[in-house]
């Protein structure tokens, strides 16, 4: 199905995956994106990815800070997963715990962290 199609309201966007791409893709991308939905009067929140494993994706670093940017520049709503992943350690937690597979794929811990950080933004 076409998301247009459901006519949300709001859209929650987070592609670990997208790290593949250097930032300039991202800013590109998204920019479209952005302005897709903006046709379609859709509220954009934008998450940025947990931590993979170190090195896994090459432009994991950059990426996050493009997308950073990227939302506070268009004042899109957002969650930063990312940072929110590297607090973890402050609290004896290491992020990586949270991978099934210790590499990208968060378990179901991980997923109910990211879940509640996302909904502290409607709190």
């Amino acid at each position: 199905e076409d998301i247009f199609d459901l006519t949300p309201d709001l859209v929650v966007i987070e592609f670990i995956n997208d790290t593949s791409f250097p930032p300039e893709k991202i800013v590109q991308n998204y920019t479209k994106i952005f302005a897709e939905f903006a046709i379609y009067n859709i509220e954009p929140v934008l998450i940025t990815p947990f931590v993979p494993l170190k090195g896994f994706y090459p432009y994991y670093d950059v990426d996050i800070t493009a997308w950073r940017k990227l939302a506070r520049d268009r004042k899109i709503a957002g969650c930063d997963i990312s940072q929110a992943w590297q607090d973890l350690a402050k609290r004896g937690i290491p992020p990586n715990a949270l991978l099934f597979n210790s590499i990208n794929h968060p378990d179901n811990f991980g997923h109910k962290y990211i879940a509640d950080e996302i909904i502290k933004l409607f709190d």
